[in-house]
C-alpha cells in the first residue's frame, strides 16, 4: 500500500526518554511553577527594594532640609561673629583713646 500525504507529512516519532526522567506534565509543572516562584521572588525583591529606596528617599529630604537649615545657621554666626567683631575693635579704639587722652592729662 501507498502510504497517504497526511502519513508523508507526520514528523518521525520521538525517542523515548529514559524512564529516570519525570514525564513531560510534571516538567511544566515544575518549570511553571519554578517560574511563578522565580517571579513571585521578583516581586517581592522588588517591593521591598522599593521601601528601602522610599525610605532613603525620605532620609535624604530630611537631610537635606537639615543641611539647608545649618548652613543658614551657620551664615546668620558668621554675620554676628562678624559684626561682634567689629565692635570689640571699635570698643578698643575707644578705650585705647580714653588711656592716651588720659596720659596726656597726666602730663599737664
Amino acid at each position: 500500500m501507498v502510504p497517504s500525504a497526511a502519513a508523508r507529512r507526520d514528523p518521525p516519532a520521538r525517542p523515548k526518554r529514559p524512564s529516570a526522567q519525570l514525564p513531560i506534565d510534571r516538567i511544566s509543572e515544575a518549570n511553571y511553577s519554578f517560574g511563578m516562584d522565580s517571579l513571585e521572588q521578583a516581586g517581592r525583591d522588588l517591593e521591598r527594594l522599593e521601601k528601602q529606596l522610599r525610605t532613603l528617599l525620605e532620609e535624604v529630604g530630611k537631610l537635606r532640609e537639615e543641611n539647608e537649615s545649618l548652613l543658614a545657621r551657620q551664615e546668620s554666626l558668621v554675620a554676628e561673629r562678624a559684626a561682634l567683631v567689629a565692635k570689640n575693635e571699635e570698643a578698643r579704639s575707644r578705650v585705647e583713646a580714653m588711656i592716651h587722652r588720659l596720659k596726656a592729662l597726666e602730663q599737664f
